[in-house]
Protein backbone atom coordinates (compact mmCIF):
# COMPACT_ATOMS: atom_id res chain seq x y z
CA UNK A 1 0.00 0.00 0.00
CA UNK A 2 2.81 2.34 0.69
CA UNK A 3 4.59 1.61 -2.59
CA UNK A 4 2.13 3.66 -4.60
CA UNK A 5 2.49 6.62 -2.31
CA UNK A 6 6.26 6.47 -2.56
CA UNK A 7 6.03 6.19 -6.32
CA UNK A 8 4.00 9.38 -6.34
CA UNK A 9 6.70 11.15 -4.35
CA UNK A 10 4.58 11.22 -1.17
CA UNK A 11 5.91 10.15 2.23
CA UNK A 12 4.84 6.70 3.50
CA UNK A 13 1.98 6.23 5.93
CA UNK A 14 2.89 6.90 9.54
CA UNK A 15 5.59 9.38 8.62
CA UNK A 16 4.16 11.95 10.99
CA UNK A 17 4.59 9.78 14.09
CA UNK A 18 6.90 11.43 16.67
CA UNK A 19 10.43 10.03 16.82
CA UNK A 20 11.33 7.50 19.49
CA UNK A 21 12.36 9.39 22.65
CA UNK A 22 16.03 9.20 23.51
CA UNK A 23 17.20 7.34 26.62
CA UNK A 24 17.82 10.66 28.35
CA UNK A 25 14.31 11.83 27.52
CA UNK A 26 12.86 8.55 28.84
CA UNK A 27 14.75 8.87 32.10
CA UNK A 28 12.53 11.59 33.58
CA UNK A 29 9.31 9.61 33.05
CA UNK A 30 10.71 6.42 34.54
CA UNK A 31 12.21 8.19 37.52
CA UNK A 32 8.88 9.93 38.14
CA UNK A 33 7.17 6.55 37.98
CA UNK A 34 9.68 5.14 40.49
CA UNK A 35 8.91 8.03 42.83
CA UNK A 36 5.22 7.11 42.63
CA UNK A 37 6.06 3.52 43.48
CA UNK A 38 8.03 4.67 46.51
CA UNK A 39 5.29 7.03 47.70
CA UNK A 40 2.15 5.03 46.88
CA UNK A 41 3.31 1.42 47.14
CA UNK A 42 5.63 0.95 50.12
CA UNK A 43 5.71 -2.81 49.46
CA UNK A 44 4.39 -5.37 47.01
CA UNK A 45 1.16 -6.86 48.31
CA UNK A 46 -0.22 -9.14 45.57
CA UNK A 47 0.82 -11.03 42.42
CA UNK A 48 -0.60 -8.37 40.13
CA UNK A 49 1.51 -5.67 41.78
CA UNK A 50 4.51 -7.99 41.68
CA UNK A 51 4.04 -8.43 37.94
CA UNK A 52 3.82 -4.68 37.49
CA UNK A 53 6.96 -4.23 39.57
CA UNK A 54 8.77 -6.81 37.46
CA UNK A 55 7.64 -5.08 34.28
CA UNK A 56 8.82 -1.70 35.52
CA UNK A 57 12.12 -3.16 36.74
CA UNK A 58 12.72 -4.59 33.26
CA UNK A 59 12.05 -1.14 31.80
CA UNK A 60 14.57 0.42 34.19
CA UNK A 61 17.21 -2.18 33.34
CA UNK A 62 16.59 -1.66 29.65
CA UNK A 63 16.90 2.10 30.09
CA UNK A 64 20.12 1.60 32.04
CA UNK A 65 21.53 -0.45 29.17
CA UNK A 66 20.22 2.01 26.59
CA UNK A 67 21.86 4.91 28.39
CA UNK A 68 25.16 3.05 28.50
CA UNK A 69 24.88 2.15 24.81
CA UNK A 70 23.96 5.70 23.83
CA UNK A 71 26.87 7.11 25.82
CA UNK A 72 29.24 4.62 24.19
CA UNK A 73 27.93 5.49 20.72
CA UNK A 74 28.29 9.24 21.27
CA UNK A 75 31.72 8.81 22.85
CA UNK A 76 33.02 6.59 20.06
CA UNK A 77 34.19 9.35 17.69
CA UNK A 78 35.73 11.30 20.56
CA UNK A 79 37.49 8.20 21.91
CA UNK A 80 38.79 7.51 18.42
CA UNK A 81 40.01 11.08 18.09
CA UNK A 82 41.68 10.91 21.50
CA UNK A 83 43.44 7.68 20.56
CA UNK A 84 44.62 9.36 17.39
CA UNK A 85 45.95 12.30 19.39
CA UNK A 86 47.74 9.94 21.77
CA UNK A 87 49.44 8.25 18.83
CA UNK A 88 50.36 11.63 17.32
CA UNK A 89 51.92 12.89 20.54
CA UNK A 90 53.34 9.58 21.81
CA UNK A 91 56.76 9.71 20.10
CA UNK A 92 57.33 13.48 20.59
CA UNK A 93 56.51 13.12 24.29
CA UNK A 94 58.84 10.16 24.67
CA UNK A 95 61.63 11.95 22.82
CA UNK A 96 61.26 15.02 25.03
CA UNK A 97 61.13 12.83 28.15
CA UNK A 98 64.41 11.13 27.19
CA UNK A 99 66.05 14.45 26.31
CA UNK A 100 64.83 16.01 29.56
CA UNK A 101 66.15 13.06 31.58
CA UNK A 102 69.57 13.48 29.96
CA UNK A 103 69.67 17.23 30.65
CA UNK A 104 68.48 16.79 34.22
CA UNK A 105 71.35 14.37 34.81
CA UNK A 106 73.79 17.02 33.56
CA UNK A 107 72.17 19.68 35.74
CA UNK A 108 72.31 17.43 38.80
CA UNK A 109 75.96 16.58 38.19
CA UNK A 110 76.90 20.26 37.82
CA UNK A 111 74.94 21.33 40.90
CA UNK A 112 76.41 18.46 42.91
CA UNK A 113 79.93 19.52 41.94
CA UNK A 114 79.09 23.11 42.85
CA UNK A 115 77.63 21.95 46.16
CA UNK A 116 80.81 20.02 46.94
CA UNK A 117 82.91 23.06 46.01
CA UNK A 118 80.83 25.35 48.22
CA UNK A 119 81.02 22.87 51.10
CA UNK A 120 84.79 22.77 50.80
CA UNK A 121 84.99 26.57 50.52
CA UNK A 122 82.71 27.01 53.52
CA UNK A 123 84.81 24.57 55.56
CA UNK A 124 88.02 26.40 54.63
CA UNK A 125 86.56 29.80 55.47
CA UNK A 126 85.34 28.47 58.81
CA UNK A 127 88.84 27.12 59.48
CA UNK A 128 90.35 30.52 58.69
CA UNK A 129 87.76 32.27 60.86
CA UNK A 130 88.49 29.95 63.78
CA UNK A 131 92.23 30.53 63.35
CA UNK A 132 91.73 34.32 63.21
CA UNK A 133 89.57 34.22 66.32
CA UNK A 134 92.24 32.20 68.15
CA UNK A 135 94.94 34.67 67.11
CA UNK A 136 92.75 37.56 68.23
CA UNK A 137 92.29 35.94 71.64
CA UNK A 138 96.05 35.47 72.01
CA UNK A 139 96.72 39.05 70.92
CA UNK A 140 94.11 40.31 73.40
CA UNK A 141 95.79 38.44 76.23
CA UNK A 142 99.14 40.00 75.33
CA UNK A 143 97.57 43.46 75.08
CA UNK A 144 96.05 43.12 78.57
CA UNK A 145 99.31 42.07 80.18
CA UNK A 146 100.93 44.66 82.54
CA UNK A 147 103.25 46.97 80.67
CA UNK A 148 101.98 45.96 77.22
CA UNK A 149 103.24 48.31 74.56
CA UNK A 150 101.11 50.47 72.33
CA UNK A 151 102.21 48.35 69.39
CA UNK A 152 100.94 45.23 71.17
CA UNK A 153 97.55 46.83 71.78
CA UNK A 154 97.38 47.93 68.13
CA UNK A 155 98.22 44.38 67.05
CA UNK A 156 95.39 43.09 69.25
CA UNK A 157 92.98 45.56 67.65
CA UNK A 158 94.10 44.54 64.16
CA UNK A 159 93.75 40.84 65.08
CA UNK A 160 90.23 41.51 66.40
CA UNK A 161 89.27 43.29 63.16
CA UNK A 162 90.74 40.46 61.07
CA UNK A 163 88.82 37.86 63.09
CA UNK A 164 85.55 39.80 62.63
CA UNK A 165 86.15 40.07 58.88
CA UNK A 166 86.96 36.34 58.61
CA UNK A 167 83.81 35.45 60.55
CA UNK A 168 81.72 37.69 58.29
CA UNK A 169 83.28 36.13 55.17
CA UNK A 170 82.52 32.64 56.48
CA UNK A 171 78.93 33.60 57.24
CA UNK A 172 78.42 35.01 53.72
CA UNK A 173 79.54 31.81 51.97
CA UNK A 174 76.57 30.44 49.92
CA UNK A 175 75.08 27.30 51.42
CA UNK A 176 73.34 26.10 48.27
CA UNK A 177 74.49 25.80 44.67
CA UNK A 178 72.27 27.58 42.18
CA UNK A 179 72.07 28.06 38.43
CA UNK A 180 70.36 31.21 37.21
CA UNK A 181 70.26 32.08 33.52
CA UNK A 182 69.26 35.60 32.51
CA UNK A 183 66.25 34.21 30.65
CA UNK A 184 65.20 31.69 33.32
CA UNK A 185 62.13 32.56 35.41
CA UNK A 186 63.82 31.30 38.60
CA UNK A 187 67.05 29.80 39.85
CA UNK A 188 67.69 26.07 39.60
CA UNK A 189 69.03 24.21 42.62
CA UNK A 190 69.11 20.72 44.09
CA UNK A 191 66.05 19.75 46.14
CA UNK A 192 65.97 16.68 48.33
CA UNK A 193 63.24 14.21 47.37
CA UNK A 194 63.54 11.36 49.81
CA UNK A 195 61.92 8.09 48.77
CA UNK A 196 61.82 4.54 50.08
CA UNK A 197 62.29 1.14 48.50
CA UNK A 198 61.76 -2.35 49.87
CA UNK A 199 64.89 -4.41 50.43
CA UNK A 200 63.32 -7.19 52.54
CA UNK A 201 59.64 -7.96 51.94
CA UNK A 202 59.19 -10.06 55.08
CA UNK A 203 60.66 -7.44 57.41
CA UNK A 204 58.74 -4.63 55.72
CA UNK A 205 55.42 -6.48 55.98
CA UNK A 206 56.10 -7.36 59.60
CA UNK A 207 56.92 -3.77 60.50
CA UNK A 208 53.87 -2.25 58.78
CA UNK A 209 51.43 -5.04 59.63
CA UNK A 210 49.55 -2.89 62.15
CA UNK A 211 49.70 0.40 60.24
CA UNK A 212 46.05 1.55 59.71
CA UNK A 213 46.54 2.50 56.06
CA UNK A 214 48.25 -0.80 55.25
CA UNK A 215 45.59 -2.78 57.11
CA UNK A 216 42.78 -0.97 55.27
CA UNK A 217 44.37 -1.60 51.86
CA UNK A 218 45.11 -5.24 52.72
CA UNK A 219 41.57 -5.87 53.99
CA UNK A 220 40.08 -4.36 50.83
CA UNK A 221 42.19 -6.72 48.70
CA UNK A 222 41.23 -9.65 50.93
CA UNK A 223 37.54 -8.91 50.32
CA UNK A 224 38.16 -8.87 46.55
CA UNK A 225 40.04 -12.18 46.57
CA UNK A 226 37.60 -13.85 48.98
CA UNK A 227 34.61 -12.67 46.92
CA UNK A 228 36.08 -14.37 43.85
CA UNK A 229 36.43 -17.56 45.90
CA UNK A 230 32.84 -17.30 47.18
CA UNK A 231 31.59 -17.06 43.59
CA UNK A 232 33.75 -20.00 42.51
CA UNK A 233 32.52 -22.31 45.30
CA UNK A 234 28.96 -20.91 45.21
CA UNK A 235 29.05 -19.87 48.86
CA UNK A 236 30.15 -23.27 50.21
CA UNK A 237 30.71 -22.46 53.91
CA UNK A 238 33.25 -25.28 54.24
CA UNK A 239 35.53 -23.35 51.87
CA UNK A 240 35.49 -20.12 53.89
CA UNK A 241 39.03 -18.94 54.73
CA UNK A 242 39.76 -18.02 58.38
CA UNK A 243 38.16 -14.73 59.31
CA UNK A 244 35.93 -14.75 56.21
CA UNK A 245 32.19 -15.36 55.88
CA UNK A 246 30.45 -15.89 52.55
CA UNK A 247 27.11 -14.13 52.18
CA UNK A 248 24.55 -13.90 49.41
CA UNK A 249 23.64 -10.45 48.17
CA UNK A 250 20.49 -11.62 46.41
CA UNK A 251 18.89 -9.50 43.73
CA UNK A 252 15.65 -9.96 41.85
CA UNK A 253 16.57 -10.57 38.22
Amino acid sequence: MTDGLEDMGLPPLGHNQPPEPSPIERTSALVDNCNRWLAERPEITDPEMAGAAQRFTIQLRQLRDDLAAALKAERAPFDLAIEGLKITYRDPQELVRIALDKMEVKNRQWLKRETDRLDAERAERKRLADAARYEAQEAEQLAQAPGASVETQLAAQRAHDAAAEAADTAARTPTKARTRDDFAPRAMSLHARWKAKITNERDALKHYAKHPDIRAAALAEIVTVATKLAKAVKGDATKQPPGIEFWNDEKAV
